[in-house]
């Protein structure tokens, strides 16, 4: 099987069947916006623009999966996907790959998506990722996995809370034999019921570490 197959197979068995997943290991040169999100677009840098360009051909993608209408996925404030009414959905990209998970509100309530490359987190930064419970012998392969588990939190949570999540305001517990991760918050302000709803997966696949978060 092809990699392209084996990473998209691999993303679909993260998420519950509600949920549709779409992998492109590059931009196409089809790939398109649609008007309003030319508007979105006009300021951006080149790199930035390729990104956004990826990630709305994904995620429509993943929503013809799903036997929705193609439609506009608009920009907010802080940068975040701004989905049709009636979805929800994330969209990751890194080292010019991109993904985007898509489902239907009345199915699932969010979910966050998160795509690294497998490269260990350097020492200073794995102070800024973990807690010390959470990696206690500092290792950057673990740091790694950890930054990407709380980026697919904090995908899924933003959208119910419109609140930033730093990274050591969320602890999260990784069950490596189930390929598992629960969270915890550690910040009050921080809802414990909502957050206890969350289920997350990971998988490593190919050079990527890929995490998941939903809540139903």
């Amino acid at each position: 099987m092809p990699a392209k197959q084996h990473i998209s197979a691999a993303l679909a068995s993260l998420y519950p069947p509600a949920a549709k997943v779409f992998f492109s290991a590059r931009l196409p040169d089809t790939a398109t916006l649609l008007t309003e999100e030319l508007k979105v677009t006009s300021g951006m840098v080149e790199k930035r623009r390729a990104e956004f360009t990826h990630g709305r051909y994904c995620a429509r993608s993943a929503m013809q999966l799903l036997d929705v209408d193609a439609a506009p996925i608009l920009k907010g404030p802080n940068r975040e996907p701004v989905w049709p009414a009636g979805l929800v959905g994330s969209i990751t990209h890194t080292g010019g790959a991109a993904a985007a998970v898509v489902a239907k509100s009345t199915d699932v309530l969010s979910v966050g998506l998160d795509m690294e490359g497998i490269d260990p987190l350097t020492p200073d930064i794995i102070a800024m990722i973990c807690l010390p419970e959470e990696n206690p012998d500092r290792d950057g392969t673990r740091a790694k996995l950890l930054f990407s588990a709380k980026e697919s939190i904090y995908k899924c949570l933003y959208p119910l809370r419109n609140e930033y999540v730093d990274f050591l305001e969320m602890e999260v517990a990784i069950d490596e034999a189930a390929a598992t991760f629960a969270a915890r918050p550690r910040a009050a302000r921080l809802d414990p019921q909502l957050i206890a709803r969350l289920q997350g997966r990971y998988i490593y696949e190919s050079h990527f570490v890929i995490s998941a978060a939903w809540i139903i």
